[in-house]
């Protein structure tokens, strides 16, 4: 059993709050937009967004099929649906690499095309093959690198490997949204644009949720927020599935979030100045250095303790960590401890499309079921970092003694 740790003075680390002060400022480097280089980009409102305009660029729709991994987020699956293609999943291992056999084995004739997810940064170990499947099987891939922001691999840049691939900033940087679709495929002969307005609710969601939640607290402002969005006509998720969502609700399965469904408001919907403008301040070779180190201070802080243990222990060469996911014993318990300090972090993708069976797929059910994200993002230092790994270590040698056993691979 690990020793108690002693207390210590409260540390703030939370996700960072979007700053005036970065849509003014400019790195050198030319920020994120930068990194991008002469790449075929269209900046989007949100990745959901790029990804509906990546099925129309590909001609997808009615009587089309896509794969897609059955451990998924469902924000992503939903604008696949929309486009009124099938979804069919495909297994995922509970180290998150894609079972290749189980993928081969699942297409079909109405099949036109594979959707990959690189999760937490860390490059799909199968990526290279899956590309040379689509090729020979004359498929598309779609290449999620929403959570593999800055990373690479020996084989190339997340990113250049699908012939479309889609990215999210919000999820690396405090800014309001923000999503971006790259083609890599000459020919397709893309001219992305989105042309629509984000919608006005993006930079007030921003800027006063924080105020409306101390006033009315988070639970009662998601039900508030999802009531006004019904009023509004925009219901996020049809009622009881239907056609619309593309089938009735899986019984058994727990349901999304209602935000994760696809909000009309967002199709051909470009990205706010509130993302564009601070998009150029924040240097990227920094960040990924700042990530990279924190992760590794997760590695060697955590090392050792029996019910809870790291998802990708592993960091290579050239990952940019979305995170610090781990396997925990008592995932919820944890996770309500760090927030009460309060620490940034997430029972990492909860609930289903409800759209969707998953019932076959244990290793998705176990992920859902024990992962936690830890915050690794660039904007905490190692300190931050030791305080957080000594509150997980306080929650440790608190646990009853049958459960200090962390789930199994």
């Amino acid at each position: 059993m690990q020793d108690p740790v002693v207390d210590e003075p409260w540390i703030d680390c939370r996700t960072p709050k979007i700053s005036l002060r970065s849509m003014f400022e400019r790195d050198r480097a030319g920020g994120v937009q930068g990194w991008f280089g002469d790449r075929d980009v269209a900046y989007s409102v949100y990745a959901r967004a790029a990804i509906l305009e990546a099925c129309k660029l590909l001609d997808l729709g009615s009587g089309d099929e896509i794969l897609a991994p059955a451990y998924n987020c469902g924000a992503e699956i939903d604008p696949l649906l929309k486009s009124g293609s099938a979804v069919t999943l495909y297994a995922v291992d509970r180290s998150t690499n894609i079972n290749l056999e189980d993928l081969e084995r699942r297409i079909s004739p109405r099949t036109k095309a594979i959707y990959v997810i690189h999760y937490f940064g860390f490059c799909q170990p199968e990526i290279e093959a899956v590309q040379r499947l689509c090729r020979a099987q004359d498929l598309y891939l779609i290449e999620d690198c929403a959570l593999g922001l800055f990373s690479e691999s020996e084989a190339g840049r997340l990113g250049s490997f699908g012939d479309v691939s889609i990215f999210s900033f919000s999820k690396y940087f405090p800014v309001v949204g923000g999503g971006a679709l790259v083609v890599n495929n000459a020919a397709l002969g893309a001219n992305i644009r989105f042309d629509r307005p984000p919608p006005r609710f993006l930079a007030t969601k921003a800027f006063l949720r924080p105020f409306f939640r101390r006033i009315f607290g988070a639970d009662r402002l998601r039900l508030i927020t999802v009531t006004l969005k019904r009023a509004l006509g925009r219901s996020p998720a049809p009622e009881g599935g239907g056609d619309e969502a593309g089938g009735q609700v899986m019984i058994g399965q727990p349901d999304l979030p209602a935000h994760y469904y696809f909000d009309t408001a967002l199709e051909s919907a470009r990205m706010s100045a509130f993302a564009r403008w601070p998009l150029r301040s924040f240097n990227v070779k920094d960040s990924i250095r700042k990530r990279r180190a924190n992760y590794r201070v997760f590695l060697r802080e955590l090392s050792g303790l029996s019910s809870v243990r790291p998802l990708l222990p592993d960091l290579l060469d050239g990952v940019c960590p979305l995170s610090f996911p781990i396997i925990a014993a008592d995932r919820d318990g944890l996770c309500d401890a760090l927030k009460a300090q309060p620490i940034s972090s997430t029972t990492w993708w909860l609930g289903y499309h409800r759209a969707l069976d998953c019932s076959e797929f244990t290793d998705t059910h176990f992920l859902k079921n024990n992962v936690l994200t830890l915050p690794v993002h660039q904007f905490l230092n190692e300190r931050q970092i030791v305080f957080v790994a000594n509150q997980i270590k306080r929650f440790v040698s608190l646990e009853p003694s049958d459960a200090r056993s962390a789930p199994g691979q």
